[in-house]
């Protein structure tokens, strides 16, 4: 009987061995893909992915090195996850029941990111077939024509046809304490028809459960939930590092978009190649027609940065034209502009900034890029104006904050002079609101913390654009 039992366990010892040494390459590129250093605290895939409702699960460091488990053949099937990307779905499903980690994203957006994209690599392998597919998504399409040209008069027409065959958006959605908003929100996105190649929602810690309820009711979305609020600017990075579309719209969750609205954006950054940026008309709601946003400008005095025309008619912002840049609430981006302005490391939103400003940071960079944004009133929309959840105070403390650190990381010459007594005079002022608004002074007493840091970014963009001059001379 003893020999039995041993006999037993020698051959479950070389059923073992048999197991690892056949594992499949996917398997092997799964656990490469870096699982142990995501930091996404909760991961509920759209619909090629299998379902991972529940509790918030974190993912440990060591996650990735766990063994293998079964998968439930019921909760593929149900998740639509193909038979040959069964074995990475089990790989991410026992990394999720690993212990609980607390640490946070700290910049590390694309490496959660890989995670957050190991549903689409999968469905992409099993699906496709084929890299001639995805290299033609890949890469910017306007390499036939300088950016900086507008396309000819007589190619409008065909360029239009082009926008409904390859032209295709990544929609990303950033979410805390938006359940009143996200369903009608969804139901803009997804009136725009075939042009929405895929929704990213990232969701900052809700306690309204947001994510529990976009991943049961919406499975066309594709949800990471986090524990914590990790800002507006990291969340929108986190879905750009896995998007696969050639244009990235940054949406709130506040915002519902007419149907529409994203064709003409697209038609607008067709026509003209040198556009790295397009954004519509956003209306307020309530009675009339008041608009909220035509696009980011800076005041007269220069002291802030504010939304073009809000609190007037919508009628006189009725003709199309270039701005600073695109309000963030629903602005759409050129993905191969997004990757110019972050090369090096960089990401496309300020994280330091965690939210307000970000949009304006990112517009700065364009322009210096060489790249346009265009504001177009055929394109229109609702804001809310209330899906971020947060108190005035916390709205205060990052725009007095963040506007220094805009200033010192993107001005340059003559520009910076332009930007000096309007900053000194909104400086005075808020010093001298420090007075009885305490979170003025944590605001002004954090700025300058950040000061080191700005000037720092600010030289190694400049460096680094004196190497791109030096190349293309």
């Amino acid at each position: 009987m003893g020999q039995g039992r041993s006999q037993r366990s020698l051959d479950g010892v070389r059923s073992l061995r048999r197991g690892r040494s056949g594992r499949s390459g996917e398997d092997r590129a799964t656990r490469a893909c870096g699982l142990g250093a995501c930091r996404a605290s909760r991961f509920t895939g759209g619909t090629p992915a299998p379902a991972a409702g529940g509790p918030r699960i974190a993912l440990s460091r060591s996650a990735g090195r766990t063994r293998r488990r079964s998968h439930p053949r019921k909760t593929f099937r149900r998740s639509g996850c193909s038979a040959a990307s069964h074995r990475a779905c089990a790989t991410r499903s026992a990394c999720q029941t690993r212990g609980r980690s607390r640490s946070r994203l700290r910049g590390r957006s694309r490496e959660c990111g890989r995670s957050h994209c190991l549903s689409r690599e999968s469905e992409r392998a099993s699906a496709s077939g084929s890299s001639a597919s995805r290299s033609q998504r890949a890469g910017p399409r306007v390499a036939v024509r300088s950016r900086h040209d507008a396309a000819p008069p007589g190619d409008a027409a065909a360029c239009g046809r082009a926008a409904s065959q390859r032209m295709s958006v990544s929609v990303s959605i950033v979410t805390y304490q938006s359940f009143s908003w996200i369903d009608r929100c969804l139901s803009g996105v997804f009136a725009q028809g075939d042009l929405v190649e895929e929704v990213l929602l990232v969701d900052n810690g809700s306690t309204d459960r947001t994510a529990e309820h976009v991943h049961r009711c919406h499975p066309r979305v594709r949800v990471c939930g986090l524990d914590f609020n990790a800002g507006y600017a990291a969340a929108h990075n986190l879905n750009f590092a896995s998007a696969r579309g050639e244009y990235f719209l940054a949406l709130n969750p506040d915002v519902f978009l007419a149907p529409g609205y994203l064709k003409s954006l697209l038609a607008a950054l067709c026509r003209d190649l040198g556009l790295g940026a397009a954004g519509g008309r956003l209306l307020a709601p309530g009675p009339g027609r008041i608009l909220d946003s035509a696009g980011i400008t800076p005041t007269a005095s220069r002291t802030r940065f504010v939304d073009r025309g809000r609190t007037e008619p919508a009628a006189r912002f009725g003709n199309e034209e270039d701005v600073f840049g695109a309000c963030g609430a629903a602005a759409l981006y050129r993905s191969a502009a997004l990757r110019e302005v972050s090369a090096a490391g960089e990401a496309p939103f300020a994280e330091r900034f965690f939210m307000y400003y970000e949009d304006v940071d990112l517009a700065w960079r364009l322009r210096d890029a060489g790249w346009r944004t265009r504001y177009v009133p055929s394109a229109e929309a609702v804001h809310e104006r209330g899906g971020s959840g947060a108190a005035s105070q916390f709205v205060e403390y990052h725009l007095v904050r963040n506007r220094l650190w805009l200033t010192l990381r993107n001005a340059h010459g003559g520009e910076l002079l332009r930007e000096v007594p309007g900053l000194a005079l909104f400086q005075a002022v808020k010093m001298v609101q420090s007075v009885r608004r305490p979170h003025v002074r944590a605001a002004l007493r954090d700025q300058l913390r950040g000061v080191r840091d700005s000037l720092r970014e600010r030289a190694a963009r400049s460096r680094r654009a004196a190497k791109v001059s030096e190349r293309s001379s």
